[in-house]
């Protein structure tokens, strides 16, 4: 114990600030680390491991936002915030862990659970950065599946106005044309009795060809009339069909000028293109579990690092902090118990005098 705390009160050597840098990357305390080299070194590899998995994650958000906002100035200054947020938590997954401990699988279990969960989220921007090519083309397929399913849902909204006018449409169409071939066969039925071609063969204006005539004529005018009353009818039909085919285009134009590369867009289009190919969903996982192992090194890392004399020196000092404040608060409560009972004395001494 003496040892140990001489070597506590000795001034802090000179460290290289790199070095310095890595030992808090690793968490560890560079006071108890300045005369144990060999675990210096470890825990050297170990802050490695640790910035590694900062500027994997500092990256990975930095294109997750830059799917979501282009501009530099808003992406970088986010993607480097979250980084460090990242960096935070895996230093405080990796604090604490000590495997020689009673039932630290379980701390471990749970460090891993959540660094595994960073890890999948954090994988996801480099697969798309990594699949960019054929998620491009992916997404045009997709982009003409949209663009093909908004049309039908927009003729599917308008149908039945769209076929009620239709109908009318061609209700005034066939009203028309059944005048017109009524008066048709009027003035052929007259034009034949006429000339002595048809009907009762007598040439010349007869009683039979006045008839048809009148008849002709008031064919011919019911047909005029229904021309003033329905042309317009159907061509105010035609203009709305047009009107509707013209909004159709608009939505379409204005679907297709549409922001369709955002993240969840490019998640989608990758999740088609893995569903289509089972080499590359092969290829796809692979990847992921390597890049997650990226998020789950520091903690696998200082897991599998046996137990060395920086342990011993840490537990040691944790154990003389006990004792010393351990020591105070029992000097502390010695005082205090002194001044209740001076108090107490003092007390029973004036109520005496009193009396």
């Amino acid at each position: 114990m003496h040892n140990f705390s001489s070597m506590e009160s000795e001034a802090i050597p000179q460290i290289h600030i790199g070095q310095r840098f890595l030992w808090w990357l690793a968490t560890a305390d560079a006071h108890l680390l300045k005369s144990l080299s060999a675990d210096a070194n470890r825990t050297s590899l170990l802050g490695w491991m640790v910035a590694c998995t900062w500027i994997f994650a500092t990256l990975s958000w930095c294109y997750f936002f830059y799917t979501v906002v282009p501009t530099w100035y808003a992406w970088l200054p986010l993607g480097v915030l979250m980084g460090w947020i990242i960096l935070c938590i895996d230093r405080m997954l990796m604090s604490g862990l000590q495997p020689s401990k009673k039932g630290a699988y379980k701390a471990f279990l749970l460090r891993v659970a959540l660094a595994s969960l960073l890890g999948a989220f954090l994988a996801q921007p480099a697969m798309l950065f990594l699949f960019k090519k054929e998620i491009a083309v992916q997404q045009s397929i997709d982009q003409e599946q949209r663009v093909q399913n908004k049309i039908n849902a927009y003729r599917s909204s308008i149908s039945p106005i769209r076929n009620e006018w239709i109908k009318k449409e061609e209700g005034f169409k066939l009203e028309l044309d059944s005048l017109e071939k009524a008066s048709r066969n009027a003035a052929v039925a007259y034009l034949a009795e006429a000339d002595g071609t048809g009907g009762s063969k007598q040439r010349g204006i007869s009683n039979i060809a006045l008839a048809k005539k009148a008849a002709w004529e008031k064919m011919e005018e019911k047909y005029q009339e229904a021309q003033l009353r329905l042309i317009p009818l159907r061509s105010e039909m035609t203009k709305n069909l047009q009107q509707l085919d013209a909004e159709e285009q608009k939505q379409i134009t204005l679907f297709r000028q549409m922001e369709q590369d955002g993240f969840l867009q490019q998640i989608a289009a990758l999740s088609n293109l893995l569903a289509s190919s089972f080499p590359l969903q092969v290829r796809y996982y692979l990847l992921l579990a390597i890049l997650m192992l990226i998020e789950l090194l520091p903690v696998i890392g200082k897991w599998l690092l046996e137990r060395s004399s920086y342990d011993s020196v840490q537990t040691l000092q944790n154990e003389l902090q006990k004792d010393v404040l351990s020591n105070e608060l029992q000097l502390h409560y010695q005082q205090q118990l002194s001044k209740l009972n001076r108090d107490t004395l003092d007390i029973k001494e004036t109520t005496q005098s009193k009396e």
